[in-house]
């Protein structure tokens, strides 16, 4: 059975709103452990990333963490643009598989065809892929067009990540 929680977190502290939102998200879900964690932070989070990160992997009991950093989160619990927050997703029984392709501008056609190459390997029919894009040095629109060109009966979610300027300290 899958199992999901969602939380926010508005805390200054990466450190604490990772374990805010985390612990949150893990009660809502029913969950002591979880699969997968699907994490957006504000770039206010920004020198204290690695600490959230690890917080959430300490909280959730799993490494298995993605997501990206962002302008504004929205969840069920409201939606924050402009100001600090952290948007935690905890999920436990399902398989998943994060990974990372990082390109310089010029590679973007080179990425899609690495994607492609990880997602052959791993995806079957009936599965979702999650694809967290950046619009600035991968072609999102012909990275989705290739992923459900190549992958019939598999379906895709995602987001491309924002451009927001890290606030200063």
């Amino acid at each position: 059975m899958i199992k999901a929680g969602s939380a926010l977190s508005r805390e200054p502290s990466a450190e604490r709103a990772a374990r805010q939102a985390a612990e949150s998200a893990m009660q809502k879900g029913s969950m002591e452990s979880a699969d997968l964690v699907i994490a957006f932070a504000t770039s206010h989070y920004s020198h204290e990333y690695t600490k959230l990160l690890n917080t959430l992997s300490e909280v959730t009991g799993t490494d298995n963490i993605l997501g990206c950093s962002s302008g504004g989160v929205l969840t069920a619990e409201g939606e924050v643009e402009g100001s600090l927050s952290l948007s935690v997703v905890a999920v436990q029984g399902i398989k998943s598989t994060p990974f990372l392709e990082s390109v310089a501008e010029e590679e973007s056609v080179n990425v899609i065809t690495k994607v492609l190459g990880r997602l052959e390997k791993q995806t079957s029919v009936g599965d979702t892929v999650l694809l967290l894009a950046d619009p600035l040095t991968v072609d999102v629109l012909g990275l989705v067009r290739s992923v459900d060109e190549s992958f019939p009966g598999v379906s895709i979610i995602g987001a491309a990540s924002s451009t927001m300027a890290i606030p200063p300290r």
